[in-house]
């Protein structure tokens, strides 16, 4: 008979504690179950296990291949998602005008009239051209319009009208970009995937803030027709800040605004993704403000219009710049890209206020 221990004594007895529950399974595999008040970051891997390797008490076979099939269609349905298989059918979006450029001139000196006969709201004072419109196409879409460049995956420039109604409380569409579908078949045509990765972001030209009235709208400005790569120190920089300038015009001091945006390349361009989308150089922007009233068609005198340009450098470390630095005159941005805009304005007014560069 052992003496009681005096207060302060320990015993010599050792003490042994109990370990994990431990089931043997039938078979020579054995495999360890914690204690049911275990973590359940314990208990969930062997959870798991029987119930996908047919174990009881969990569940019957049968039902676990039910859940194992059901798995694997999520799984692939899910691969299908992200690799683009449905974008057929998620890219039907609002008619387009499709056509060639037939209005563009051969003639470099006469490209200042191309696009006279382009009837669309934003093209309201001209379609820009160049002298070799053999290699572009051009798409007429209610929200905007585009000259699509196959040799660089990409549009040309883009074209759109801004004003007070444009905007609305539609919020910002959610699904990928989608290809673009008005195209002729045949021209590469870039895809979400080429720019995943590649250090560039997709950069709107027609933004999707300019257009918020409809969901329909929204939607079509995340067509990759209307996409070229940027740098975020650009695309969140810079670029944002005019973005929101030109918006700030059309809000709320009720003018009109007509913006047309591209890209510059070089003669070998960085390509990123598998339709080798180009990478441009620098980002430019020519845009036309006109004061309440005045009608593009009508337009007599200087006065009332504003014309503004911008070409910005698509590197890093910019991010924090002001796109007033970026001021150029239009007449700098036709010789840089070989373009000739604003074509509707009588030739006059054109040439004064081209020459002009911004200082407002």
């Amino acid at each position: 008979k052992r003496r009681p221990l005096w207060i302060g004594e320990r015993s010599s007895k050792k003490r042994y504690t109990a370990g994990p529950i431990t089931t043997q399974k039938p078979g020579p595999s054995t495999v360890s179950v914690q204690d049911k008040d275990a973590p359940l970051s314990g208990r969930l891997p062997v959870y798991l296990w029987r119930h996908f390797t047919f174990g009881r008490p969990y569940m019957s076979r049968k039902k676990s291949w039910i859940l194992l099939l059901i798995a694997i269609v999520i799984a692939v349905l899910w691969f299908g998602y992200r690799s683009g298989w449905f974008d057929s059918a998620r890219t039907q979006g609002p008619a387009t005008t499709s056509a060639s450029n037939p209005a563009a001139p051969q003639n470099p000196e006469l490209a200042g009239q191309a696009g006279l006969t382009h009837e669309s709201p934003h093209l309201a004072l001209g379609t820009p051209a160049d002298a070799t419109p053999e290699d572009e196409h051009l798409l007429l879409k209610p929200q905007y319009a585009l000259s699509y460049k196959s040799a660089i995956v990409s549009p040309a420039w883009v074209a759109w009208k801004i004003d007070a109604g444009s905007y609305g409380t539609v919020p910002r569409y959610e699904g990928k970009f989608f290809p673009e579908t008005g195209l002729p078949a045949g021209l590469p045509i870039a895809t979400h995937d080429d720019y995943s990765k590649s250090g560039f972001d997709r950069g709107h030209l027609c933004r999707s803030l300019d257009r918020t009235d409809t969901v329909e709208n929204n939607r079509a400005t995340f067509s990759m027709a209307n996409i070229i790569p940027q740098t975020h120190d650009l695309n969140g920089g810079p670029w944002l800040k005019f973005e929101d300038y030109c918006a700030n015009l059309a809000r709320e001091s009720g003018k009109t605004v007509w913006v047309v945006a591209g890209g510059s390349y070089s003669t070998e361009p960085a390509r990123i993704g598998k339709n080798r989308v180009a990478v441009p150089t620098a980002s430019w922007k020519v845009v036309a403000v006109l004061d309440q009233g005045i009608k593009p068609d009508l337009i007599t005198s200087t006065s009332g219009i504003r014309l503004i340009a911008v070409e910005m450098p698509n590197t890093r470390g910019i991010i924090r710049h002001d796109w007033k630095q970026y001021r150029r005159s239009v007449d700098e941005i036709e010789s840089r890209t070989g373009y000739d805009f604003f074509g509707r304005l009588p030739s006059r007014i054109q040439k004064d206020l081209e020459a002009r560069t911004d200082s407002l």
